[in-house]
């Protein structure tokens, strides 16, 4: 579409949304609620506990951050199928609505959720609302309250608390949050329920996609289980949504099994969820119900829940895989497919620690699976502009190589990483890989190690464990994981870092994005510091790797102050980084030096690193973000 360019939409734009909000809110004769501030839309969208992803639409030629419309969606799960997207709104000012502006932002977000694996996507639409019904109708969208009679059911917070401060199970039943090992009993009770509900085929997932699906780096869901003397009763799956309403909370299943019923374990279980919302400040409690399931509606209309179907004519419209992929063929240049997952493979790129990321090309009229090539990148972070993606390989099969599969991988992983809020995308090159530095430099990719000089080290296994065994710190100093307190200091420290690295103005990143970019649904980094009489004397921040050498550790930064050089904290520093990886089944450690500060060389020299800029002519690539910018748009 001509005139518009819809992107994810990053924390700047949050003041320009909020006023859209608004706006929307005036359309339908009614204000935003007092809870919901640009602070509350900040933090549901970029904070340290984010909820909501959002696009938006931006007039090409016009003032920047004058937005034309935006989409916002959270991340939801399916006890069927997994990894789900839900969108909550869609907004475009009124000289826009003739322009597709609306396409283009549903599309875009479809697109993010096949990015994240989801299977499905839902929506949720007023019945009255003609031109939404269109608009997704048109997309390919399912209505699923026609289709199969979901009712759409929400609790305010009044119900809430109510709720939670009323309900407990009895002794001896146990509510928890579940855990790993209860995942098997949960997918045994999750086909009991698709059982009744008449649906027996539904159920897709298994005990370990809800192990990858429910860790810190993929954060999905929560869950909660009764349980009596080892035995599991029921079980309730949640997770965090996010709307004009504010944040809340999205009841996925609640199920008692039926010797266990009437006796207060249905009502336990969603007061564990109700606690959970109000802890978070959510405020609203959402599920779906089928319409014949007359006792499960008569319950919740009970614990103060409002039928929004039958009362306000609100549909669950519903995007499968297949369908999303349609939609979104009309606007991307691929769509990734997880094909050929091999341990430990598929732990890297899928599993509860999953470090990287990957796209695939298929040939058109190709058998389904044959690929034509692949392109491999992770996250990782600048202490100077905060997060960033790192290219580990692309490889195309030699019949493709002269059709420009390799630049659509690359351009389709740059894209990624600007969604994902990232200032620069880096990656080494071996200088006689000719094909590779000629396509690198044609996307717009700068030789950092001609420029600057950055030599590329790596350490094996070996020696990481050998580093690992010979290095403590002197009491009283203690080597830790750095917390959101230590992030002031550490920011200071990567200042005195730049200075020493003659690059003082390069530091943009403060304690605030830190703590964004380490939270577990935004984790970029690890930092460890060391301490001594609670202050600071170093600090140390990695992240993980991943490529065709197996999972790795990339050193970003280690830094000891000039008065605690000689007390052996670096060695205590890099000890820690080995531990980690070891820890995680890590093979290599990497990281990269300046080539006059020989000080450092020598010090992982003596550690056991090569220098494979030196032996081997590894060179450090870097597409900053304007570089990235200029290539995707191709």
């Amino acid at each position: 579409m001509a005139g518009c360019n819809v992107r994810e939409a990053k924390k700047t734009d949050a003041g320009n949304v909020y006023k859209l909000m608004q706006q929307h809110a005036a359309e339908h004769n009614t204000v935003l609620p007092a809870h919901l501030t640009l602070e509350a839309l900040e933090e549901g969208g970029w904070g340290p506990s984010a909820v909501f992803l959002a696009c938006v639409a931006e007039r090409e030629g016009g003032t920047e951050g004058e937005l034309q419309g935006y989409v916002l969606a959270h991340r939801t799960y399916s006890t069927w199928e997994g990894r789900a997207m839900c969108i909550r709104e869609v907004f475009v000012i009124p000289a826009a609505h003739q322009s597709g502006v609306a396409r283009q932002l549903c599309r875009r977000l479809l697109q993010a959720a096949l990015d994240l694996g989801c299977a499905r996507c839902d929506v949720l639409l007023d019945k009255g609302n003609k031109v939404g019904v269109t608009l997704f109708e048109k997309l390919g969208a399912q209505n699923l309250t026609e289709a199969e009679d979901w009712h759409f059911f929400s609790m305010d917070k009044k119900a809430m608390e109510k709720m939670e401060a009323g309900s407990k199970a009895p002794e001896p039943v146990r509510v928890r949050p579940a855990s790993p090992k209860d995942f098997p009993g949960i997918r045994t009770m999750i086909q009991e329920l698709a059982d009744y509900e008449k649906m027996p085929e539904g159920p897709k997932i298994d005990a370990n996609t809800m192990l990858t699906d429910s860790s810190p780096l993929g954060h999905f869901f929560e869950s909660f289980v009764a349980e009596s003397n080892e035995s599991l009763l029921g079980y309730m799956l949640l997770y965090h949504t996010f709307s004009s309403k504010g944040r809340g909370i999205y009841m996925e299943d609640l199920y008692v099994r039926p010797d266990h019923r009437h006796q207060g374990l249905g009502s336990a279980l969603m007061a564990q969820a109700a606690q959970r919302g109000l802890t978070l400040g959510a405020s609203y409690l959402q599920f779906s119900v089928l319409g014949w399931n007359t006792p499960s509606i008569g319950f919740y209309l009970l614990k103060g829940a409002t039928d929004l179907t039958a009362g306000q004519g609100i549909q669950v419209y519903r995007f499968v895989e297949a369908a999303m992929r349609k939609c979104v063929e009309k606007y991307c240049i691929s769509v990734p497919v997880n094909h050929g997952r091999l341990q430990p493979l598929e732990e890297g790129g899928w599993g509860p620690s999953a470090v990287f990321l990957a796209f695939v090309t298929e040939g058109e009229g190709a058998t389904k699976g044959e690929l034509q090539g692949f392109i491999l990148g992770h996250r990782m972070y600048s202490p100077w502009e905060g997060r960033a993606m790192y290219i580990r390989e692309v490889f195309v099969i030699p019949a493709a190589r002269q059709s420009g599969v390799a630049e659509q991988l690359c351009r389709r992983l740059l894209q990624t990483a600007l969604d994902l809020g990232c200032a620069h995308c880096d990656l080494v090159l071996d200088k006689a890989n000719k094909g590779g530095v000629s396509l690198f430099k044609k996307l717009g990719a700068k030789n950092l190690t001609e420029a600057e000089d950055w030599h590329f080290f790596s350490m094996d296994k070996k020696a990481m464990e050998n580093m690992q065994a010979g290095s403590k710190g002197k009491e009283p100093i203690r080597v830790h994981p750095g917390s959101p307190k230590d992030f002031p200091g550490i920011t200071t420290m990567i200042q005195e870092l730049a200075d020493f690295e003659k690059m003082p103005e390069c530091p943009k990143l403060n304690a605030n994005t830190m703590l964004t970019d380490s939270s577990p649904l935004g984790l970029f980094f690890e930092s460890f510091v060391a301490e001594s009489n609670e202050s600071l004397l170093g600090y140390m921040l990695l992240y993980h790797t991943f490529s065709s050498k197996g999972r790795g550790i990339y050193l970003e930064d280690l830094y000891v102050r000039p008065d605690y050089r000689q007390y052996g904290l670096g060695s205590a520093f890099m000890a820690q980084v080995a531990q980690r990886g070891l820890t995680l089944g890590a093979s290599y450690l990497q990281f990269v030096v300046l080539g006059w500060n020989t000080s450092s060389i020598d010090f992982y020299l003596r550690k056991g690193a090569t220098d494979l800029t030196a032996s081997r002519g590894i060179h450090l690539y870097r597409f900053v973000e304007a570089a990235m910018r200029k290539c995707v748009k191709k």
